[in-house]
């Protein structure tokens, strides 16, 4: 699974990398490789990109394109090594107006290079933050029926801070 989102993203950056607005990619089933077909949705502008798929509907991912992002790093007993961002979401209708807000943790990969990608955690209910799949339903709700637009809110390292704002596809 981890192949395949990867691979959906490097996809989604191939094709669409000057494209701003919301994009839709068809992800053709693999026979061979045993998976479905699913379609993967993106928003970009100058800020970043904010990505979801079809087929995993508890699950997004956010990209900076304004710098690294500020973020927490060390060892757990339980979980072992960890890398993630405390992001502040705001949800908005059409007027501007805030609807409702919340912190959420998101995880992030800590390779060689800067840390430029965080995603929510994908490893079953026990394992994901405490009401993640609540928070992202909300989110995807807003984006995929709602008007107005969502806000993330995060630090980034020695930059500007991610402040990011995804319209509804409704708008």
């Amino acid at each position: 699974m981890k192949k395949i989102f990867i691979f959906s993203i490097m996809c989604l950056f191939a094709v669409f990398a000057n494209a701003q607005g919301w994009v839709s990619s068809e992800i053709k089933a693999d026979e061979f490789k045993g998976t479905k077909a699913y379609t993967a949705y993106s928003y970009s502008d100058d800020v970043g990109v904010f990505v979801h798929w079809s087929n995993d509907d508890g699950q997004y991912k956010l990209i900076s394109y304004s710098g690294m992002f500020n973020y927490d790093s060390g060892y757990s007993k339980y979980g072992g090594s960890y890398c993630g961002i405390s992001v502040l979401v705001g949800i908005y209708d059409n007027n501007d107006k805030l609807i409702e807000k919340f912190k959420m943790w998101l995880d992030c990969d800590r390779g060689d290079g800067p840390v430029t990608e965080a995603h929510t955690r994908n490893a079953g209910g026990m394992s994901n933050p405490v009401g993640q799949g609540k928070k992202v339903k909300k989110i995807l709700k807003h984006l995929n029926t709602g008007k107005g637009y969502v806000r993330f809110y995060a630090d980034l390292y020695d930059s500007q801070d991610f402040d990011f704002k995804v319209p509804c596809k409704n708008n």
